[in-house]
């Protein structure tokens, strides 16, 4: 319980889902809330409301919580019951850390960045060039983005035999990812 305060304390604003053997829980208002958009139930246990769901599950409720508009952060057990077991301290609880934080500009991120170099992310540079060229009315003159530009050669034989003063450039594919690093509005192409 006490690990539960200070890991909500030192992570503000972030709904916390915490690794417990081989299940994942939420605690307290974090329950409540689970239980409302996940359809599970949320039942008193000791101090705190708590709703749980299976470890196999993670990667779909996360995916509907960060849907739902709320910031999800998972919360694992650093430490095996194996070491644990060795350790000293092996009547304290495990230790656990914040391993993951996920919102919709990372889920969406992950999900583009996965599509880089296909066809159908030149469709998406087009989108890129609307993003970055005409900002809403609701951003300001100093937007700040952040971008990152990936190029991957493509070594063919032919190239190799070509003397420098050709004039021929290589074949490759050019990836390019904006994020606006105040909203995590996220661009790519």
């Amino acid at each position: 319980e006490q690990q539960v305060v200070a890991l909500k304390a030192a992570h503000p604003g972030v709904m916390l889902v915490v690794e417990v053997g081989y299940k994942f829980r939420f605690f307290g208002e974090d329950a409540q809330v689970a239980a409302a958009e996940l359809g599970i139930y949320a039942y008193p246990d000791h101090n705190f409301l708590t709703a749980s769901f299976p470890v196999q599950r993670l990667p779909i409720h996360v995916r509907r919580l960060v849907a739902a508009g709320h910031k999800v952060g998972v919360v694992r057990q650093v430490e095996s019951a194996a070491l644990k077991a060795a350790s000293d301290n092996r009547s304290a609880p495990f230790t656990r850390q914040l391993t993951g934080l996920f919102t919709a500009a990372t889920l969406d991120a992950a999900e583009k960045a996965d599509k880089l170099g296909e066809a159908s992310a030149m469709e998406a540079s087009q989108e890129l060039e609307v993003v970055l060229g005409q900002g809403s009315s609701s951003s300001a003159a100093g937007t700040n983005y952040m971008l990152v530009i990936a190029e991957q050669q493509q070594q063919q034989q032919q190239q190799q035999q070509h003397s420098a003063d050709d004039g021929k450039a290589g074949s490759g594919v050019l990836g390019v990812l904006a994020v606006d690093v105040g909203s995590g509005d996220i661009a790519y192409g």
